[in-house]
């Protein structure tokens, strides 16, 4: 028996099929919008949405009831661990250290085939996923193995394990203003302004401009326990220690560059001047004046005086053995003088020799001249003879000064 269906359900009927049928061809292709009719995406959301976001402060094992975690655990290092990897291939976590965090946070686990994974800095964060076997970051950024540093400066660094530098054989090169001003080799020299230094360390030379010095120390207290190998600078004066002992380190100044001749005049006569600054003298520092040349007289009679003076002030008079000295022999001078005390009104003792040929030599001393160290001084030396003639000829050859401090 034939069932008769009236005309209206049948119609029903008939646009039920075919939007059935045209919904599962829709849903064939698996493009789902929210808030859009024309998804170009398999899933694709007009607007916002929102995920669990959870705030942990101590050790925490992340399961599938977390997404977002922040971590907000001050001055206490904490631990994230993930749970494994293993068949929840698509799951997201984000784990954030708080920006007020001086502690660092560890997400352990196995992540990008290294062990553990380090927020070293407060506000940083990092997006891990699971790709059904193992946990792989969506960021660039590992703190336990990145080679990436903060402008601002890095924490949670591990010396020998985070460094600046290269794990090849390149050189290092650092830069300002885009010019390179210092670079290591990957041998190990290193170079300052100098790009292929052949020494541990290579410094470039300096140039006659004030502030282009290639090394300079600052003036300050000596070290109160000796070590052995080092130099150090305090009150104009450099130390160098050996085992042990430190010791000031002689240098000389105002050497003589050409001669200078005394002859048929009885006038006091400056050869030598040797200057120094203010307060450069200090006590104990002891200042080798050594000046030679030759000379001849007429006869045994005349002599020939020797002067050191601060200024004006006398500090040493030596005069020489008369003797007769038809050609040019030879003479030399040596002047010591050695600071007691400082001031406008400072000590010092003196002591002087003259050597002529294979004469005795003649020698004096004094034990109480001043010396006023707060001024820029002129040290002279002066030579005047008995008296004038022809055949009396002194002349200044050679010589300098030394500079001895006392050891500290």
């Amino acid at each position: 028996m034939n069932t008769i269906i009236p005309k209206r359900k049948n119609i029903l009927l008939n646009f039920f099929a075919i939007s059935f049928f045209l919904l599962g061809s829709n849903i064939s292709v698996a493009q789902v919008g929210i808030n859009t009719v024309t998804p170009k995406s398999t899933f694709e959301v007009n607007g916002s949405f929102g995920q669990k976001v959870t705030t942990v402060t101590a050790n925490t094992t992340l399961d599938d009831t977390y997404n977002l975690v922040i971590c907000n655990n001050g001055s206490t290092a904490i631990t994230i661990t993930l749970p494994t990897a293993t068949g929840i291939s698509g799951r997201f976590y984000t784990v954030k250290r708080e920006a007020t965090s001086t502690a660092n946070v560890t997400v352990a686990g196995t992540i990008d085939g290294v062990t553990d994974l380090i927020l070293a800095k407060n506000g940083e964060a990092v997006t891990i996923f699971s790709n059904g076997t193992e946990w792989k970051t969506s960021n660039d950024y590992n703190s336990s193995t990145s080679s990436n540093w903060d402008l601002t400066g890095n924490t949670g660094t591990i010396a020998g394990t985070n460094f600046v530098g290269t794990t090849d054989a390149k050189d290092l090169v650092l830069k300002t203003n885009n010019t390179e001003r210092m670079r290591v080799l990957s041998g190990g020299n290193v170079g300052i302004g100098v790009t292929s230094p052949t020494a541990y360390l290579q410094i470039k030379a300096g140039t006659t401009a004030a502030g282009t010095a290639p090394l300079k120390l600052t003036d300050g207290p000596l070290m109160t326990t000796v070590e052995p190998g080092c130099i150090e600078y305090k009150e104009h004066t450099f130390y160098a220690s050996t085992y042990l002992v430190r010791r000031s380190i002689m240098l000389a100044q105002d050497v003589v560059v050409a001669n200078v001749p005394v002859t048929n005049t009885s006038t006091e006569t400056t050869i030598y001047t040797s200057t120094m600054a203010a307060n450069y003298l200090t006590v104990g520092k002891l200042v080798n004046i050594k000046l030679y040349g030759n000379y001849r007289t007429r006869d045994n009679g005349p002599t020939f005086t020797i002067r050191v003076k601060e200024g004006s002030n006398v500090i040493l008079t030596t005069t020489s053995n008369a003797t007769t000295a038809s050609s040019l022999r030879p003479w030399d001078i040596d002047i010591r003088f050695t600071i007691r005390s400082i001031g406008s009104s400072g000590s010092v003792i003196s002591y002087g020799k003259i050597q002529q040929d294979n004469v005795a030599s003649n020698a004096d001393y004094n034990t109480s001249a001043t010396f006023d160290t707060t001024v820029n001084n002129s040290v002279t030396v002066t030579i005047q003879w008995s008296e004038a003639h022809a055949n009396d000829q002194f002349n200044l050859i050679g010589g300098a000064t030394e500079c001895i401090d006392a050891n500290n």
